[in-house]
């Protein structure tokens, strides 16, 4: 979230910047909006939370199974 909270806003400043000096043409060199941003972001984030919790997983599954 900290992340989000500092890239998202100085994403869309600089955006408002591009903007000002290409004019109204800017959207054909934009490519990634900041709904994008914060989409890929999250997924990122998500993505290394479930493999976190896999390995985790596994890693008490193999515990387990030693004891065992």
């Amino acid at each position: 979230m900290s992340l989000l909270n500092m890239l998202l806003p100085a994403y869309g400043s600089f955006i408002g910047r591009f903007q000002n000096i290409v004019g109204k043409d800017a959207f054909e060199h934009i490519r990634y909006g900041m709904f994008d941003i914060q989409n890929q972001l999250n997924n990122w984030f998500l993505e290394a939370t479930k493999m976190n919790y896999q390995k985790e997983k596994e890693g008490l599954l193999m515990l387990v199974q030693t004891k065992i």
